[in-house]
């Protein structure tokens, strides 16, 4: 016998180590059939794996976001008013028939078109004065708010959507009557944008 005292925890340990210790007995598998032991130890190895695939893409989609903005913003954008007006904003030249449609199902009518500085349109357009109803806005040359209770029966709004030296938009705008022009009227001077 010894001279230490045995404890309680020391005599556990002893009789405990033994059935730890000892490799576990498993059953053969029945005749003709295997059996697969499924494991957890390759599934964080793949969420480690899917979590890096979604931090990547969501690093390229913030990148393409940040490299081409002028990409993913729309060519116009058209927003009814509580007073009934419509404020257009003009981004982008590509899109004229877009924005005609648009125009036309928030009841405003209008023609679209593309203009070269200093193009010159010999075609007859017969203006009216229609005061309020197309009007700039300062400081933004790409901006107009038409109001269409503003443009008489049977005349349309004409916008002419042209870029200046610079890249910057501009919207020239005018109301005409009778059919819609193939070209903007007069020699289309293009303003100042200051």
């Amino acid at each position: 016998m010894s001279n230490h005292p045995v404890r309680f925890t020391d005599r556990l340990l002893a009789e405990l180590l033994p059935l730890v210790g000892a490799p576990r007995q498993t059953m053969p598998p029945p005749r003709g059939r295997t059996v697969v032991e499924v494991g957890r130890r390759g599934s964080a190895r793949r969420l480690v794996v899917l979590g890096c695939a979604l931090l990547l893409a969501v690093g390229a989609a913030v990148l393409v976001a940040a490299l081409w903005p002028q990409k993913l913003a729309s060519a116009y954008a058209v927003e009814s008013q509580a007073d009934g007006s419509v404020l257009v904003t003009v981004n982008d030249l590509s899109d004229p028939t877009g924005l005609q449609d648009v125009l036309t199902s928030a009841d405003v009518p209008a023609t679209v078109l593309v203009v070269s500085p200093g193009q010159r349109c010999a075609e007859q357009v017969h203006t009216v004065p229609a005061p309020g109803a197309i009007v700039g806005q300062p400081g933004q040359a790409n901006v107009v708010t038409i109001r269409p209770d503003a443009i008489p029966a049977g005349s349309r709004a004409l916008l002419g959507l042209a870029r200046v030296d610079g890249g910057q938009i501009v919207t020239l705008f005018t109301v005409v009557d009778g059919p819609a022009p193939s070209c903007f009227p007069g020699s289309a001077p293009v303003p100042d944008p200051t």
